[in-house]
Parts: C-alpha cells; sequence; structure tokens
C-alpha cells in the first residue's frame, strides 16, 4: 500500500529527480536503506549492551563464587572452634575474651589457682583452645 506524503527537497535533489522515470521508487529505497541501517546500529547498541551485561554477570557470578567459598570457610571455622571449646566452661571463655593481653603464662598461673580449682579440665586442653582462639601454635608464637 502506498501513501501520499507530502515533504521539501533541495533544489538540486529535485531538478535530479524529474530526470527519473521513477522517483518515488528511488525515494522509497533510499528511505529504507536508511531505516535499514539505522535498525543495524539499533541492533549493534543491543549487542554491545548484551556484551556488557553478560561481563557483568560473569565478574558478578565470580564474586557471588568468592563470598560463598567465604561463607562455607567461616562456617567450617566456627565447627571448629565449636569442637575445641566444647569442654570450655562459660566463665573461662568470658575470661579468654575480657583478657586480651592474656599469655599462655599467666593462663598456667590462672589455671593452677582458679580453674584446676573450679573445673573438671586439663590443662592441655585449655591450653589448646586458648591457642586456637587467639592464633597460637602449642608454644604460644603468633601463626
Amino acid at each position: 500500500m502506498k501513501r501520499f506524503k507530502h515533504f521539501t527537497i533541495d533544489e538540486e535533489i529535485a531538478e535530479e529527480l524529474d530526470k527519473e522515470k521513477n522517483a518515488s521508487k528511488i525515494v522509497n529505497n533510499l528511505l529504507k536503506d536508511y531505516y535499514n541501517e539505522s535498525s543495524n546500529l539499533k541492533k549493534q547498541e543491543l549487542k554491545n549492551k548484551l556484551i556488557h551485561l553478560e561481563a557483568e554477570t560473569k565478574k558478578s557470578n565470580e564474586s557471588i563464587k568468592i563470598i560463598k567459598e567465604q561463607i562455607k570457610k567461616m562456617i567450617t571455622d566456627e565447627k571448629r572452634l565449636k569442637e575445641v571449646f566444647k569442654n570450655i566452661p562459660k566463665e573461662i571463655m568470658d575470661d579468654f575474651r575480657y583478657f586480651n593481653k592474656m599469655t599462655l603464662d599467666s593462663l598456667l598461673k590462672r589455671y593452677k589457682e582458679i580453674y584446676s580449682r573450679k573445673f573438671n579440665i586439663k590443662w592441655e586442653e585449655l591450653k589448646k583452645a586458648f591457642c586456637k582462639l587467639r592464633g597460637l601454635d602449642k608454644d604460644g608464637n603468633q601463626i
């Protein structure tokens, strides 16, 4: 279906169109090419946007994977710590938290004076828990 559309063109273009047998066909073809080209530009824009979004998605998925691994490690560490501390009385755990500068020597002194009399706990078990909590090796050195 054809439709009449009124628009203006430059004088020199009008003179050239007057020489043509089917000027309408030329104008239609040129406009079709123009809109197809615009369509191709739009398609390329969308392709570029898709590439960008895919890159962002990949980056997000990598971040998600890293975070999941961190959470998994934290859960594993928490389970391990719970196992190490399961026999340590709450009062001793509170002392560990409140006395940040406690050393193995001061812990041994507290063990001899307080903990061994008040609680049924072995020195090696207490030392192991303390070192684990403070990030120390079995000799009390920072890991």
